[in-house]
């Protein structure tokens, strides 16, 4: 017998990363909610006011959601969770450019 358990992600917890927009440097912060397959939370960049991620789905490791800004823009999100190193790798499109950025867990304090 398979424990499901043990092979879902566990992607519930804080992340930061930071993206590259046109030579500047942005500190990206999620806070994932995970419940079944359904993925939500919230996003701010540096020291932004928190958005809500628009509920996503999660599929094994793999990752979709959206966040829309303030401005009512809507970004949409795809990324991969890798449990070895502990991490996510997201990718969007802001301004026809190809984003990515790599998030690593925040330490609970």
């Amino acid at each position: 017998m398979i424990c499901l358990a043990a092979t879902m992600p566990d992607l519930n917890g804080s992340w930061t990363g930071t993206v590259n927009v046109d030579g500047n440097n942005y500190t990206e912060n999620f806070v994932f909610r995970v419940d079944g397959d359904k993925l939500t939370g919230t996003t701010n960049q540096d020291q932004d006011d928190p958005r809500p991620i628009n509920p996503g789905k999660i599929n094994g490791t793999d990752l979709t959601f959206s966040v829309s800004n303030k401005d009512g823009e809507t970004f949409q999100f795809t990324g991969k969770y890798y449990a070895a190193g502990d991490s996510v790798s997201l990718n969007t499109v802001y301004e026809d450019k190809k984003l990515h950025v790599l998030l690593k867990r925040v330490a609970d304090k």
